[in-house]
Formats: C-alpha cells, sequence, structure tokens
C-alpha cells in the first residue's frame, strides 16, 4: 500500500460545539489563512486490491443470503450481520492506519480528503435492492412501487372555473371531450449508508416517496414522505446540512419527487474531532406521463 499526502492550502477557521455528553465536534468555516487540511491518498497494490474485491463479494453473498432467508429481517441487520461475517478488513485497516499516521505527523489537521484507487462496484441483489461499495462507504439503495390503481380524473386548473357555455358544451360533446383515464401509482426510494470501518455505523439516510397520477398525456405528482437523518456512535458525528425536498417540473411529462442534503462526517482521534469526508447526497424518484417510474440517486 502506498499512501501520499499532500497540505491543501485552505482558509477555514475552527468551530467547536460541545454535545450534551462532553465530547467535541470540530467543524471547519471560512476565516483567516492557515493549513489544516489534508488530502490522503490510499494507493493499494493489486494484491491487495484483489483482497479487496473478494471481502466485498463475499459480503454481497451474506447480505443476500440474510435478506432473502431470513424472515422480517430489517435492510440494518442484514448489513450489520453481513458486516460481522464478512468484514471489510483490508480498506478498513488501510484507511485507519493512514489516518493514525497523519495525525501522529500533523497534530493540528482537523480536516482529511480520502482518496483511494479502489474502484466503486454495484450489485443487485433483487429487482427493488441494491448494495454499491464506495471507498469506505457500503450503500444500499431500496425502491418500493405500488400497483397501478385508478384515480380520478385529473382536472386542470382552468377548468375549474364554472361558465353556462362550458356546462352545456360537455353535455353535448360528452364523449368527445372526456379526459383520458387517470391512473395512480405510488414509489419510494431509500437509500442507506454505512461505513466499513466501524459495526453498526450507519452514517445517514436519505428518505423520498411520491404519489404519481397520469394518463398517458401528462403526470403529477405529490410527495408523501421525506426525510434526512444521520446516526452516530462513540468516537464519531455526522452533521447534515443544507437539506432540500420537492418536486421538479422538467415538463408536463415528466415529475421528479427528490430529497437532497450535505453529510459531513468524522471521527475522534486522540481526543480531537477529525473531519474526514463530506458527502452531498441526493435521491430521487420520477414518472413519466405513461407511469413509468424509476429512481436515481447522486453521491459526491
Amino acid at each position: 500500500m502506498k499512501c501520499r499526502l499532500k497540505r491543501l492550502a485552505v482558509l477555514f477557521s475552527v468551530t467547536i460545539m460541545f454535545s450534551p455528553t462532553g465530547s467535541s465536534y470540530v467543524f471547519a468555516s471560512e476565516s483567516v489563512g492557515t493549513n489544516n487540511e489534508v488530502a490522503v491518498e490510499v494507493n493499494l497494490e493489486k494484491d491487495d486490491l484483489d483482497t479487496v474485491l473478494t471481502e466485498r463479494e463475499e459480503f454481497v453473498e451474506e447480505f443476500k443470503d440474510l435478506l432473502l432467508l431470513e424472515d422480517n429481517i430489517s435492510i440494518d441487520s442484514a448489513v450489520d450481520g453481513a458486516k460481522e461475517t464478512a468484514p471489510q478488513d483490508t480498506i478498513t485497516d488501510s484507511i485507519e492506519s493512514e489516518i493514525e499516521l497523519v495525525k501522529n505527523e500533523e497534530p493540528t489537521i482537523f480536516e482529511i480528503s480520502l482518496e483511494t484507487n479502489v474502484p466503486v462496484e454495484t450489485y443487485e441483489i433483487t429487482e427493488n435492492i441494491s448494495v454499491t461499495f464506495d471507498t469506505n462507504l457500503i450503500i444500499v439503495d431500496e425502491f418500493q412501487e405500488s400497483e397501478e390503481q385508478e384515480a380520478p380524473t385529473m382536472i386542470e386548473e382552468d377548468e375549474l372555473a364554472f361558465s353556462p357555455l362550458k356546462f352545456i358544451d360537455s353535455l353535448i360533446f360528452k364523449e368527445a371531450l372526456a379526459a383520458p383515464k387517470s391512473r395512480i401509482k405510488n414509489a419510494s426510494h431509500t437509500r442507506h449508508i454505512y461505513d466499513v470501518t466501524a459495526k453498526k455505523w450507519k452514517i445517514v439516510t436519505a428518505y423520498i416517496s411520491s404519489e404519481f397520477t397520469y394518463n398517458g398525456i401528462k403526470v403529477t405528482a405529490r410527495r408523501t414522505g421525506n426525510y434526512m437523518k444521520s446516526n452516530g456512535i462513540a468516537g464519531t458525528f455526522i452533521k447534515i446540512s443544507g437539506t432540500s425536498s420537492a418536486v421538479q417540473k422538467p415538463s408536463s411529462k415528466r415529475r421528479v419527487a427528490y430529497q437532497s442534503g450535505v453529510a459531513k462526517i468524522g471521527i475522534t482521534i486522540k481526543g480531537v474531532s477529525v473531519v474526514w469526508d463530506t458527502k452531498y447526497l441526493r435521491v430521487n424518484v420520477e414518472a413519466n406521463h405513461n407511469g413509468t417510474i424509476s429512481k436515481s440517486s447522486v453521491l459526491r
């Protein structure tokens, strides 16, 4: 394994926030010039890379078995069980040892930018569940879609105003003016993100759900649920900010419901909280005028 450190010239001050338990959280904000951020590049040799990929495959098999064979098991429990049986030791040991080395050599560092040469991989577990490995993260995407149901005819806003002429026309030309039959589907997308370096550490969950009504000509959407929440454990901290949720309307034939936000993830090393990852996360669920529903996401 090869590690290269790059000191980044950044402008930030250190804000220390104390939790009720007395532990301190350290976050970066713009201020006077200091050099307290370092980019850590963890480059694994081929043998180690092969081992990482093998450990991922072992995790996926265990996760799939737990999910499909255990009755009513949750995603969290299946991930915890798979991490216990098939730990990601190679990537975990590599990251932790390099961060410890950085803190020993650069004790004033408060923020670390982590990069590795380990490829991002996605495994399809079922039609609606997938697992993605991204550096130190295990990401589980869960998609749900309801059966199609009949819905009341969609009415345009300008049709709500009553006029005698329109009423007479509707009686005479009822068949010609009848709107296409509308139908409804509900769909949701949940993204669960876990850290491989700690057991039972779920970093963040992002969730969006929406009801889509469509008739072959247009589609409308109504959000039915949304959140973005964090889960910390001893020795770690997570701060979520900039959350947003809405329905985007690219055209009358497409609707996109989303939830987004930024998660700042950190660990405590020798009593000092070190930010080691900042991720923008967004989950989408969308439908078109024919009722075709899909999910997508962004993590960067």
